[in-house]
């Protein structure tokens, strides 16, 4: 028996198995022995859908399933892009349900077709589309006036919360805004000014669509940037890995990442304090917001975000990677890192983090900065704090995957 715990940090999905026990097969890559999967929840964490990437050395079909031993379930996998080469392994994706604590055992079996619709859409073209699944409808479209200011498509504009009916925009920009920069005497800009010369759809199936945008700003040449949207059917949410990597020494006032800026349609924020509490903090005619801006929050606060108390919905950022070392393990310059509340033109609101805040600052070549972040949309403020911690602990402590040949 060879067991593995899924990869809880990767630069693609929270979900990836790296399987390299080839010993399973013949070293020609055909199956000689049938394979039996045992999955296992071992946090205490009942998972209504989590999604886990498997690796099935000689198995190259389109679609794949999982029998459940002791029943007739089947699980359907679909094979996605980018899997290795026919003597290694084909790369399958599938959805997973389990209780606390629970253990369930599968054979692995070749399947014709993929039975069930799936509510993961996208249409429009290029990267002018629109992504929609049973919650939300996400816009990566923009507009001439958004296109006359040095936009291009490619990067969240809008974000259409279905259940409640209401569009999170900002009027004059995308409402994701990161990551963004700027040099003295320049305008700053953010990656929704990079042009989609290598932007890639690099996963497109029933339960998964990602896509990864690359390149280089004018004007900010010396920063590479790569930044990657993932969306799956039937969860609530998104993520978000962005990558800076300065390829040349450059001075920079200005750094940020994971900025959400809307209009009024948000009455709170809403955050953990070092105790583990929530907080809440009414966006509008509010001195203690004045003072939020004054006196700001940690850059490594775990989660943040906005939420509407009379009509119940919000939008969360769950950080899961904050990572600024350099390509020497040492941490890139930062100054007065913290996480910023601020007030925007026309009552607008928006939150963001600061790496560099509003100072001259030399950045030498080989510094990166890095974060995954997933974007949760709430549609009930019931239990609000521990929805936000359900899905925070699941992405954090993915599922244990074990492998035996028969």
């Amino acid at each position: 028996m060879f067991s593995f715990h899924i990869l809880k940090i990767t630069d693609r999905s929270f979900f990836t198995i790296a399987l390299v026990a080839m010993f399973l097969f013949s070293s020609c890559g055909t199956r000689s022995k049938k394979i039996k999967i045992v999955i296992e929840e071992n946090t205490g964490i009942s998972r209504n859908l989590e999604y886990i990437q498997i690796a099935l050395p000689g198995y190259f079909e389109k679609f794949i399933t999982l029998e459940e031993i002791g029943s007739d379930k089947l699980i359907y996998g679909e094979k996605l892009n980018g899997s290795p080469s026919r003597k290694e392994a084909g790369r399958y994706i599938f959805p997973i349900t389990i209780n606390a604590y629970e253990k369930k055992s599968f054979f692995v079996n070749v399947s014709k077709k993929k039975t069930k619709s799936s509510d993961l859409k996208i249409t429009g073209k290029g990267m002018a589309i629109t992504i929609e699944n049973n919650h939300f409808k996400a816009n990566f479209g923009i507009t001439n006036e958004k296109k006359a200011e040095g936009l291009y498509h490619g990067q969240l504009s809008t974000l259409f919360l279905k259940k409640k009916n209401v569009l999170f925009e900002r009027d004059e920009n995308n409402i994701h805004w990161s990551p963004n920069f700027q040099k003295e005497g320049l305008e700053y800009k953010t990656i929704g000014h990079l042009n989609n010369e290598n932007t890639q759809v690099t996963e497109n199936n029933d339960y998964l669509f990602s896509f990864v945008k690359s390149g280089n700003v004018k004007g900010y040449e010396e920063i590479d940037l790569t930044g990657e949207y993932t969306f799956y059917s039937n969860l609530p949410y998104f993520t978000y890995s962005s990558n800076m990597q300065v390829n040349k020494n450059v001075t920079l006032t200005l750094l940020r990442n994971d900025e959400m800026t809307v209009n009024k349609i948000f009455t709170h924020i809403i955050y953990p304090d070092t105790s583990g509490m929530v907080n809440y903090i009414a966006l509008y005619n509010n001195p203690q917001l004045d003072s939020l801006t004054k006196l700001p929050l940690r850059d490594n606060l775990s989660w943040v975000g906005f939420i509407n108390k009379e009509h119940e919905y919000g939008l969360i950022s769950i950080r899961l990677i904050y990572d600024n070392s350099n390509l020497q393990g040492n941490t890139s310059p930062l100054y007065d890192p913290h996480t910023k509340i601020s007030l925007g033109d026309n009552e607008g609101r928006y939150w963001d983090r600061r790496l560099i805040n509003d100072h001259i600052t030399h950045v030498p070549k080989g510094s990166k900065y890095y974060e995954l972040n997933t974007y949760l949309v709430i549609e009930d403020l019931d239990e609000i704090y521990g929805q936000i911690e359900y899905y925070k602990n699941c992405l954090q402590n993915p599922l244990k995957v074990s492998y035996y040949s028969e």
